[in-house]
């Protein structure tokens, strides 16, 4: 009987160490680069957004098929100044939008909402948020009245962290704001917006710590 169990627990293990790669790559064209996101394109392709150092930190978007083979990336500036980011990337009727920091006039970092069309061309640079105190956008999602809602972190009068949602409209018109500076934490932050399924608000998922992203979990539900 225990040689029989053993002989299942030994083919089990062969099926699951056995499975199939499809495909591995290293893509990197700078020394210094990241993948961030991945979402589907089409049928047959996918977009990666990231950052490339190159030679200030920016975003980037890459299409690959699903055999693995890309197409050239294409990096987008949107500082003057300095550095910027992307972390998050959605499809869009009009392409894809996606959300992150950049430097400002001030030397500080503020949020961006970023549109393009389904080619990647750049549609629009949004610089949104507060531009008194640094903040930074992790997510974003599509509101139901067809508005964006951009979650993240601002350091706040206090020198915390706290989080952060920016709401827009279907132009990328900011419309509010919000800080929550009930948390005492040095680094309070959300990191995922997703709408409800049922339309009944949107829930906000991050961490609330002493430190970066170690601690105990953020979950919040708002109304739309």
């Amino acid at each position: 009987m225990k040689t029989f169990l053993y002989l299942c627990l030994l083919f089990c293990s062969m099926l699951v160490f056995a499975q199939p790669r499809y495909f591995e790559k290293n893509m990197g064209w700078s020394n210094v680069n990241e993948g961030r996101r991945i979402i589907q394109k089409s049928i047959d392709d996918y977009i990666i957004m990231g950052n490339v150092l190159s030679p200030s930190w920016k975003a980037y978007t890459m299409v690959i098929d699903n055999n693995g083979t890309t197409q050239p990336q294409i990096e987008y500036s949107v500082s003057e100044n300095g550095n910027s980011g992307g972390y998050d990337i959605i499809n869009t009727e009009y392409g894809y939008a996606f959300c992150g920091f950049l430097e400002n006039e001030f030397s500080s970092s503020q949020s961006y909402l970023l549109q393009t069309n389904h080619e990647g061309g750049l549609i629009n640079t949004l610089i949104i948020g507060s531009n008194v105190y640094a903040n930074v956008s992790f997510s974003l999602c599509r509101t139901t009245d067809k508005g964006y809602l951009l979650a993240g972190f601002i350091n706040n009068s206090n020198g915390l962290h706290t989080p952060y949602l920016i709401k827009l409209d279907s132009l990328g018109v900011q419309q509010w704001d919000k800080t929550w500076d009930n948390f005492t934490d040095a680094f309070s932050a959300f990191v995922t917006a997703q709408p409800a399924k049922d339309g009944s608000g949107y829930y906000l998922v991050g961490a609330i710590n002493n430190s970066y992203f170690t601690g105990d979990v953020l979950l919040l539900k708002i109304a739309d």
